[in-house]
């Protein structure tokens, strides 16, 4: 039997077009920070799920990354990455073992780039008005300012300061390690670092406080109970409008918040950190990507900061024989390690990259 489909537009029914403007609430979840962090989101505009924007509590700190912080000069070790910075290099899409080196020559204010969806909404409204349709107007009135009082009540400021002014010549470098084992070294100043690793940068500052919280976020679920009530009584015309502008709203949302490096570009302005990727490489073992990361400071000072190695003789032996050899490329870290490991290393007799002693497999 042949299927059988509405044969005139209007047999079309869109009724329930007004759950499209509340589903998506998870998706909004993950991009509440960057969404609340601009005051143009203080603008009315239809957006989905305005009150994933409602939380019982808010959030009094950015979500941070587990990961070890090293400054190869200054001593500092951290056990956690702060928002700003792990957004910056997108450590969760490097692959175990692989190391970065990058050079931030310069830093200043990052500031929050919004590519709001008010003039839109605005043509929307317009169409609503110039058709007639009462109802679809007051419900892009009544949702559109739902959202503006959802964002307003959770608007937020972070402040990247750095504690006192440093010349540009003392350096900073900073070296991040996964939990996957992925490095990153960053060549940079002092008052870079400072700012952007070692700063409590991580701290929301609320405008709002909490009874004026609470006045708007009640305003706003109103007002979003009435419009989603309205939208179904809107003309047919105005009903596949919304339903196609929310559609292709959540499927913008839903890239922000599944594709990181997409949501970095589209959410926050970087261009005042002057960032350079030096060198990216992938190696095969542990060893292979911390002699790396040794090369690329210049020293071994700092892996004895924390645990990066065992604490045991073999592991220093190789340590010292690491810093000896830091500018010969072809001394084999992993040859030299699995030798001390065996107890067949001699200090006279080091074993090359390409020398028949270099294991095959690691």
């Amino acid at each position: 039997m042949p299927l059988k489909f509405p044969e005139t537009q209007h047999d079309w029914k869109f009724d329930l077009v007004g759950l499209l403007a509340i589903l998506g609430e998870s998706i909004v979840s993950e991009i509440v920070q960057p969404i609340t962090a601009s005051r143009t989101s203080f603008l009315p505009r239809l957006m989905p799920a305005p009150h994933a924007l409602i939380r019982p509590s808010r959030r009094k700190a950015l979500p941070s990354k587990l990961m070890t912080v090293v400054g190869v000069h200054s001593g500092t070790v951290l056990n956690s990455l702060s928002y700003f910075p792990e957004m910056i290099h997108q450590i969760d899409l490097m692959q175990p073992f692989e190391l970065q080196v990058v050079k931030i020559t310069e830093a200043s204010w990052m500031s929050h780039r919004d590519p709001e969806n008010s003039l839109w909404t605005a043509g929307i409204l317009i169409l609503a008005v110039l058709l007639e349709d009462g109802p679809a107007a007051i419900a892009i009135v009544l949702v559109s300012v739902a959202s503006s009082l959802h964002s307003a009540a959770s608007y937020w400021r972070s402040y990247m300061v750095s504690g006192q002014s440093y010349t540009q010549d003392i350096s900073g470098d900073v070296v991040l390690r996964s939990q996957e084992g992925a490095w990153v070294v960053i060549h940079c100043n002092e008052e870079v670092a400072r700012m952007l690793y070692y700063n409590d940068s991580g701290n929301c500052d609320y405008a709002m406080g909490g009874m004026s919280y609470q006045i708007f976020i009640l305003l706003g679920t109103l007002m979003l109970m009435v419009g989603i009530v309205t939208i179904s009584n809107a003309s047919w015309i105005l009903q596949v409008v919304l339903g196609a502008t929310y559609l292709a709203l959540n499927g913008i949302y839903m890239i922000c918040a599944l594709v990181p490096a997409f949501s970095r570009f589209w959410h926050w302005d970087l261009s005042p950190f002057v960032i350079e990727e030096v060198a990216r490489s992938q190696h095969r073992t542990y060893t292979e990507s911390l002699w790396g990361a040794i090369q690329a400071t210049g020293e071994t000072r700092w892996v004895d900061r924390v645990d990066l190695v065992p604490k045991t003789n073999e592991w220093q032996i190789w340590l010292n024989e690491a810093q000896k050899n830091i500018t010969n490329p072809k001394w084999d870290a992993v040859a030299v390690k699995d030798n001390l490991i065996r107890g067949t290393w001699k200090e006279n007799s080091q074993p090359q990259v390409g020398t028949p002693e270099t294991p095959k497999t690691v």
